[in-house]
């Protein structure tokens, strides 16, 4: 029995890749959507930026946690398709090392919460408009951490992802985050983003682009969200309910909206 649960994961693997490659199945296509042979993002992130920034080229990211250069990050997409601009920070040696041998971009062996980002910002001539943000740090409380020590007062972000770890910690760290970039001029469009009831992040965009996002989705906002349903056409649960037991309550909440 457990050989034959595990081949049919397999085979839904294999069928997920195939929903994220095929970039005509998009509910919303963006600039240059259709070159892209496939997104690198675990929780599509870098497809929400495309979206909302309309396939921006030559953009500007700041990705702390940086992680694997290529395998699920938020940044690989918009760097080699669109040309963007920008510095990742992360504390292990041997990912910055990987990281500063396949990608463009430099990623820094670096402590994010106890950098100076003005003059890392300044050393690669980042504009003082940025357009992705990226915190993403474990456990949460140094990502709260860290995203108190962003110098707000003299860069704005346009799309921001910020990781709470709201499956693990509840919302001690969700409702500080929440706080304080709302106060910063920042809304929360995407609200405990995930997959499998395993809810994580917090998306947003400062509030002098929500009209991008709302132009698209004519919603304030999407709470307790499965990106595939929001973001491909025709997404099947099927399988997923069958190998994971997951309902339709967990990723259909405001069912009206993703229709």
């Amino acid at each position: 029995m457990l050989i034959i649960l595990k081949k049919a994961r397999t085979k839904f693997l294999k069928t997920e890749y195939i929903y994220k490659r095929k970039s005509k199945i998009l509910k919303n296509n963006f600039h240059l959507s259709h070159k892209i042979i496939r997104n690198y993002s675990q929780l599509l992130q870098d497809i929400f930026v495309l979206t909302v920034l309309n396939g921006k080229k030559n953009g500007t990211y700041v990705e702390i946690g940086s992680s694997d250069p290529i395998r699920i990050n938020n940044t690989f997409l918009l760097e080699e398709e669109y040309e963007w601009k920008g510095i990742g920070y992360d504390i292990d040696a041997k990912i910055v090392e990987k990281y500063n041998k396949l990608r463009k971009n430099v990623c820094k062996l670096q402590d994010a919460t106890n950098s100076n980002f003005i003059k890392d910002f300044e050393s690669i001539e980042m504009p003082t408009k940025i357009d992705f943000l990226q915190i993403d740090i474990e456990p949460a409380k140094y990502s709260l951490d860290c995203l108190y020590a962003i110098p707000f007062e003299k860069y704005i972000f346009n799309t921001i992802v910020f990781e709470t770890e709201y499956y693990l910690e509840g919302d001690k760290y969700e409702k500080s985050s929440r706080n304080f970039l709302e106060s910063k001029g920042y809304k929360l469009i995407f609200g405990r983003v995930g997959r499998l009831g395993k809810f994580q992040e917090d998306w947003y965009v400062h509030e002098s682009i929500f009209n991008n996002f709302y132009k698209i989705y004519k919603v304030q906002n999407f709470n307790e969200v499965d990106p595939r349903i929001i973001f491909f056409k025709n997404y099947k649960l099927n399988k997923l309910k069958i190998l994971f037991g997951i309902t339709k309550n967990i990723l259909f909440k405001n069912r009206d909206i993703y229709s």
